[in-house]
């Protein structure tokens, strides 16, 4: 068995906004089974279509292991089997941003998503600074 495969995809919808705009180019692997933790961003079948959500609890270990996920712009969390996971978000890139999500921006991202985030007016402004000086 090789190395779980990486592809991209494209985001839409606004679940996961701001820190995954609609339209953001989604580099993501294969959910091989591993142990998931807080913060990740996981995609899941979810009636007709994939969502992407963060875990934001997680319970037991895998192949057993249940989680709590949500969008980030979202208020009710739903709960999941990690088997019902089928991959894990690596990287995110929109509009000349681009941040891995274990880097320093993804991780900043999701304590700011799993602590109730920031008022919007504030997210923009950390986002425009963050296109003005972010190397492209």
């Amino acid at each position: 068995m090789g190395a779980p495969r990486t592809r991209t995809v494209v985001a839409s919808g606004a679940s996961m906004y701001p820190c995954i705009p609609s339209g953001s180019a989604l580099t993501v692997r294969e959910y091989a089974g591993e142990p998931l933790h807080p913060g990740d961003v996981v995609g899941f079948v979810s009636g007709s279509g994939m969502l992407a959500h963060r875990v934001l609890e997680t319970r037991g270990e895998p192949p057993r292991q249940r989680l709590q996920v949500r969008g980030d712009a979202q208020r009710h969390a739903e709960e999941l089997d990690a088997e019902s996971v089928a991959y894990v978000v690596l990287e995110v890139a929109h509009r000349g941003v681009r941040y891995r999500m274990d880097g320093p921006l993804g991780r900043l991202a999701a304590r700011l998503a799993m602590g109730g985030g920031l008022p919007l007016t504030a997210t923009r402004r950390v986002l425009q600074a963050v296109r003005k000086f972010w190397p492209r």
